[in-house]
């Protein structure tokens, strides 16, 4: 049983990288049939710095969450149970690495173009009379503003549904 589960896991794995290539080959393709590959460059450099510091800081995160929620249930929990806590570590690697993968995704996919705007934006020097903002801000930093807004909710709402996983986990095997 665990032979077939490693076995369906690395197909699944190896089905979503050849996905992932091909839409990564027609990118790279017709970027340079147009000639602009340092706009595909700067595209994936973007999103590797972004998601790279996502993943981690976001990977620690959950996992220290996660670790901390442990220790709160073994402390309130009287049990002459044994736990397999090697498992139950494995478990809560595993969740973190999905979490900060899911998030490091959605904050490259949708983030990239406003990160830049945000980071490049230059003033036009004309005020909005109602906010006495610069217009730029409305062009170039507010979209980004409302994404990440979006997304630091979802990731609230992520961090729920995972506490939710982890107490059942937490309860199947204790």
């Amino acid at each position: 049983q665990r032979r077939l589960s490693v076995i369906i896991m690395f197909i699944v794995i190896i089905i979503a990288l050849f996905l992932l290539l091909i839409n990564f080959i027609t990118d790279w393709l017709w970027f340079r049939e147009m000639g602009y590959v340092s706009v595909f460059l700067k595209q994936l450099v973007t999103e590797l710095e972004v998601g790279i510091p996502v993943f981690i800081i976001l990977t620690l995160l959950v996992n220290f969450y996660l670790r901390k929620l442990k220790k709160g249930y073994f402390a309130k929990i009287n049990s002459h149970e044994v736990t397999d806590m090697k498992k139950l570590n494995r478990y809560t690697s595993i969740i973190s690495v999905v979490f900060g993968l899911v998030a490091a995704f959605y904050a490259v996919t949708t983030l990239w173009f406003e990160i830049l705007q945000f980071a490049h934006s230059t003033d036009f020097d004309v005020k909005d009379p109602l906010f006495n903002l610069d217009i730029s801000f409305y062009i170039f930093k507010l979209d980004f503003l409302k994404q990440l807004n979006e997304m630091l909710i979802g990731i609230v709402l992520m961090i729920v549904v995972v506490t939710v996983i982890y107490y059942i986990i937490l309860l199947t095997m204790h």
